[in-house]
């Protein structure tokens, strides 16, 4: 049997569960303690659960639980004196023991509430020392309360019996119907009788009439409780420790994980502009030259056609060089970011801006069309919002080709909308779009997540009444499925 946080189904108010366990470690449980402690009501609770498990019943405990199947359940529980039948209280528990031990079989629990009372204490333990080695030899699950000291010493020497206890509060002088295993407990009567009022004389009377091996027992039995509360102490707050050490490590892994993914989609995304913009700067410029050759200009503004074909890729193979490794820097102290301002992230080479105040040490930031977390201490503060300074060569033609390099060179082939606002994700989907069309891209993607399907709904809906969109469907399985909606921009 293991019950973990077992509850008496009959009681009401502040319930105090109960953990227990036989049948694996030991097959006799001792419980000691105080009187109205809680012994006799674990009792009940041990015998009630079980006899509810064998009927079907669902019982109240957590998760752990175990309830052994048992043939036969067997009870000696309260005071069954009876004068008229001359059954004083030792005969009637004895009369009860005897029906016990007639019917017992190996698969039984037993369940003996203060076995060996109401007679003289020296037999009354001897033979319920007696009666408790004949149930563990015959195989009997045995729980029993009791409150002589020989007992709890047999418990001590005997393989297969364990001591038990329900807890005492010295502080507030009242039980805490906790039930602790392995130790024993004292019985606390000279403490419950100076709080019911008895005489300071007597008690201390009472105190010197005890021997001496009487009160090294009492003491050693008050030290092992102390003990075990302090360890139950230490142990409660080493798995808060544990917890929050795992709490910290997912966190941590997490933060791992997201940049790890930051950074992926970032390379994936240069690898994907500086092909296309290689292309599209290799196309723009033999559509030049073809349109000289057409207008038949000559082969002195062919050679021009040429040299300005050999400026525009050196100018694209300049804009796809990495940048270079910057010096590490010492994370600003007192710098305290805000919405809007703009940082740079020197791990990714990359700026940004932030989207929302600082929350736990990391801050929500937007990089070009995709947003992202980061711990605070990887942000750098850019004093103002970064301008894109034009070529000398941008500064002296405007033609359409070089705006739409310069486009290129900063549009993304796709859209992330995740997590915002149906409003918010409208306004930068039309500036995306005007930007890609622009850039002379002729499929982008947009993802928005599945969630509810409201900001698919939404999205979808403006691409069908705008007029850059030829056309636009739902993801395959490899481009995202409905998490993102492919468009194709017209030409």
């Amino acid at each position: 049997v293991k019950l973990r946080k077992a509850r008496h189904p009959l009681l009401t108010g502040n319930v105090v569960p109960i953990d227990f366990e036989i049948g694996e470690r030991c097959t006799v449980v001792l419980i000691t303690g105080p009187n109205t402690g809680g012994k006799t009501v674990t009792l009940k609770t041990i015998g009630l659960l079980t006899l509810m498990t064998l009927a079907g019943l669902q019982i109240p405990t957590e998760e752990g639980t175990e309830i052994a199947l048992f043939e036969q359940v067997f009870a000696d529980i309260g005071d069954e004196q009876d004068i008229q039948q001359n059954l004083s209280t030792f005969s009637a528990h004895l009369k009860n023991i005897v029906h016990i031990l007639e019917n017992l079989v190996s698969n039984s629990l037993v369940l003996l509430d203060e076995i060996g009372a109401g007679t003289d204490p020296a037999e009354g333990a001897a033979l319920a020392k007696a009666i408790l080695e004949y149930l563990r030899e015959r195989e009997a699950r045995v729980v029993a309360t009791t409150h002589y000291g020989e007992l709890k010493e047999y418990a001590f020497s005997q393989p297969g019996v364990e001591n038990a206890s329900v807890e005492f509060d010295r502080e507030t002088l009242s039980p805490t119907y906790r039930v602790l295993q392995g130790v024993p407990g004292s019985s606390h009567a000279f403490t419950i009788a100076a709080r019911l009022g008895l005489p300071e004389e007597i008690l201390e009377q009472a105190r010197a009439s005890l021997s001496r091996k009487e009160v090294e027992a009492s003491q050693l039995i008050e030290q092992l409780e102390q003990s075990r509360r302090n360890a139950a102490i230490a142990e409660q707050a080493a798995l808060a420790a544990r917890a929050e050490a795992e709490r910290a490590r997912a966190e941590y892994q997490e933060r791992v994980r997201q940049i790890a993914e930051v950074q992926r989609t970032v390379r994936q995304q240069a690898q994907e502009e500086a092909r296309r913009i290689l292309s599209h700067a290799s196309e723009k410029a033999e559509n030049i030259l073809k349109e000289l050759q057409r207008m038949n200009r000559g082969a002195r503004k062919g050679a021009s056609a040429r040299q300005k074909l050999k400026a525009l890729r050196e100018e694209t193979y300049s804009a796809l060089e990495p940048a270079p490794m910057e010096p590490a820097e010492p994370v600003p102290t007192h710098h305290v970011y805000r919405r809007g301002d703009w940082v740079r992230i020197p791990s990714l080479h990359l700026q940004a801006q932030v989207l929302e105040e600082p929350k736990n040490g990391e801050v929500v930031v937007q990089m070009g069309a995709m947003r992202a977390t980061f711990p605070v201490d990887q942000l750098r503060p850019l004093e103002k919002a970064p301008t894109i300074q034009p070529s000398s060569t941008s500064r002296a033609t405007s033609s359409a080709s070089e705006i739409a390099l310069r486009k290129a060179l900063q549009i993304a082939p796709e859209l992330t909308l995740l997590a915002m606002r149906v409003d918010e994700a409208l306004s930068l989907l039309e500036r995306y779009l005007d930007d890609a069309y622009a850039a002379g891209l002729s499929k982008v993607r947009i993802i928005h997540g599945k969630g509810t399907g409201a900001l698919r709904r939404a999205v979808q809906q403006f691409l069908a009444d705008h007029p850059l969109v030829a056309s636009y469907r739902l993801g395959t399985a490899e481009e995202g499925g409905d998490g993102v909606t492919i468009v194709e921009l017209k030409g």
